[in-house]
Order: structure tokens, then sequence, then C-alpha cells
């Protein structure tokens, strides 16, 4: 009887397959162990009495007693004592923390560039009740009068003071022709008329933005804070909004007081640089659209927060930001280089972030700020339901 031997190439068909199939099983272990380790994306609450068996996922905001509850502060809507615990890898001054909590620095960062914040903790009192801020404005429109009750109830809660309604422009002011050099000069527009009836009514936002920017640098103010009229904040804003302004101090984004100088002289950052020392800087603490930086775990219930940088895209809409005296001065500037186009502002912000030598746009995730139009409005503001633009 004559056995035949299995031939080479026979061998290796075997090997193929056996490697082909514990590929298949690994991957397939693999992706059910990824299955179960994943967060959970969706989590049911009952937010009172009324509203119960809410699903949030990543992507809904709840705004309820003048809270914007997201996916990453529903933990603090049984804890009515202190932010979550992930927040204090933004320190505060001489804050004691817990053994495995340490201060959040951004990756491949220069450990010899961290700032002490304990020195300068009580160097600038501000009467805003937000830390280092000298100034808040609020763009509105005088009949948005729910909108205006809302942002000063969310103020008292914090007793945040030392703000300053914006109203000057509207849709009629903004197109009457005594108007008109003012608009172009600060804009520095093309001559062209804004015939489109939709930038029409954007007009009047853009020209407060610049208005305020303007008065920025004409006052000196050391840090503002820039919001639209349906800005609504998460929870513990007043905390988590310190926690991030001493964490842009400590890590050299935010410079202030003593350690403050504008960027005028040195060489000119790129479209897509991601200095984060050497810039002026415009932080923006508000999101809208799903915009969130890719390196941010947005899936986690409990991710770290962080200071991400955006000089290309710097857009995150313009109902919350923060401007320094030398980061609304490089604006100015920008926007003096050449002759524009009308842009809406938080697309002209994005236009001259981009094309500035020195400004640098900075991402908070997650956000502290949304925009009412644009969440689940639970409280019912009337005007939340639909986009005003100034008419």
């Amino acid at each position: 009887m004559t056995i035949n031997k299995p031939s080479r190439f026979t061998f290796k068909i075997i090997f193929k397959r056996t490697t082909i199939i514990t590929i298949i099983l690994t991957t397939l272990i693999y992706s059910v162990k990824l299955y179960i380790s994943l967060p959970s994306q969706n989590i049911i609450v009952n937010l009172n009495d009324i509203h119960k068996n809410i699903t949030f996922t990543k992507d809904e905001v709840y705004f309820l007693n003048g809270t914007a509850y997201d996916f990453y502060s529903i933990d603090e809507l049984y804890n009515h004592s202190e932010a979550n615990i992930q927040w204090k890898t933004f320190p505060l001054p001489d804050e004691q923390l817990p053994p495995n909590i340490h201060p959040w620095i951004p990756r491949n960062h220069p450990i010899n560039k961290l700032i002490s914040i304990s020195s300068i903790s009580t160097s600038q009192q501000t009467n805003t009740g937000l830390a280092f801020v000298d100034h808040i404005y609020i763009t509105s429109a005088p009949d948005l009068i729910d909108r205006q009750a809302n942002i000063e109830r969310m103020f008292a809660r914090y007793q945040i003071t030392n703000f300053e309604w914006r109203m000057q422009w509207a849709r009629n002011t903004c197109n009457l022709h005594e108007n008109k050099e003012e608009l172009y000069r600060k804009i520095n527009l093309k001559p062209t008329p804004i015939r489109n009836e939709k930038k029409k009514r954007q007009c009047a936002i853009t020209m407060e933005h610049v208005d305020i920017w303007h008065d920025i640098v004409a006052r000196n103010f050391s840090l503002s804070l820039i919001l639209e009229d349906d800005a609504v904040f998460v929870p513990f804003f007043q905390e988590k909004f310190n926690r991030t302004i001493y964490t842009a101090i400590r890590t050299g984004a935010l410079k202030i007081g003593e350690l403050a100088t504008c960027i005028k002289d040195k060489p000119s950052l790129s479209r897509n640089s991601n200095e984060w020392f050497e810039q002026d800087p415009l932080i923006f603490i508000g999101t809208c659209m799903g915009f969130i930086d890719s390196n941010f775990a947005r899936n986690r219930r409990n991710a770290q927060p962080i200071l991400t940088t955006h000089k290309e895209t710097a857009n995150r809409c313009s109902h919350a930001y923060l401007l320094t005296a030398c980061s609304a001065q490089a604006l100015i500037r920008q926007i003096s280089v050449r002759k524009n186009t009308f842009l809406q502002s938080d697309l002209l912000l994005q236009a001259l972030v981009a094309a500035s030598p020195t400004l640098q746009s900075f991402w908070l995730d997650p956000p502290l700020v949304y925009q009412g139009n644009r969440i689940k409005d639970l409280d019912g503001i009337p005007s939340f339901r639909r986009t005003t633009y100034n008419n």
C-alpha cells in the first residue's frame, strides 16, 4: 500500500487556512472584549417628576431650571455640592488633589514651561465673579427680553456681575445710509452692497462683536468674556470656568497681568500651527453643531477635560469665547490687512484667526456653554424656538 505524502503546496494551504481562521477568531474575541469594555453611550435619567426616562447620548443637551445638562454633566444632576471629580485635573490654586488625580498638561508639553498658579492667585482680583475676567459682554436685541432674563437668572445663581448688554445694532440700523461708513470701515468691507436678506439680519450681530473688540482695546481689559443672548451654562459653570482659566495660565496658553505680552514682532504662525506659548489667544468655552476635538474621549461620561489648539479651523460659533486686549487688537489688525467680504460673526472669527500671524484658537472640551436654540429647552424660553440674528 502506497501512502502519498502531503505535498509542500498542501502544507501551505493548510497553514494559510489555519492562519486565516486564527485571525478571524482573534478579531471576534477582541471585538467582543472591546464591546464589553466600551462605556455606555446612552443613559436614561429622570430629570424631575415631570421629565422622566430621558435618554441621554453624547449629542443630547437638555436645558432645565436654568442649567444645560449634557452627557458629561448628567452625574451632577444628583450631586449639588461640586463638579465631577475629573474637573480636579484642572486644579485651583493650592488645591489638595486626591492621590489618583494629577494636573492635566497637553501632550508633549515641556515641563519647564509650566507656570505656578499659586503665585498669581490673588494678584488679579476682578469684580465679575469669574477668575481674571475684567468685563463680560452680551450681545442681544431690545425685544429679546426672555433671553435677557434667562442670562440674568444664570448670572444670579453664580453671583456673576459687571456685565454689559450690547444692543446698538439691528437690521434697520445696519442698513441705514448714515451708518454705512462705520460699517464698511470697521469690517473693511469690499465696496459691494449687502443685498442678501439673511446677511442683512446677520450684519447686526457681526457688528456687535466687532464693536466689542474695539471696546476691549480702548478700555485695555486684561480678559473679557463675550456671550450671545442664547448662551446656556452647564452645571457648576463658575467652578469649571475658573478651573479652565487657571489651567490655561498654568500651561502657558493664557498670559495675565505681568505675564501679558502682545505677540507683534515674532515669527508668523502658519495656518496649521499648534503653537501654545507665543500667540494671542482666543479661547472658545462653548461649542455648536457637534464640534468636538478628536482627542477628547467623547464617548465617556467622565471624560478628561482638555484644551486644544485649532488655528486653521477656529470656529465653534461666537456665542461664548474669551479675548485678551492683545487678542482683540490682533483681530482688528487682521481686518485691516485686506478688503473683506461680509461674513457672519462666527465665520469672520474663523477667517481672521486662520489668517492672523499671531492669533491662536483654543477649544475647551467638554464645553461649558451651549446655544439655547440648538438644544432641548425644557424651560420653554419662547425665542429659543427661532434663530433671530437680531431682526
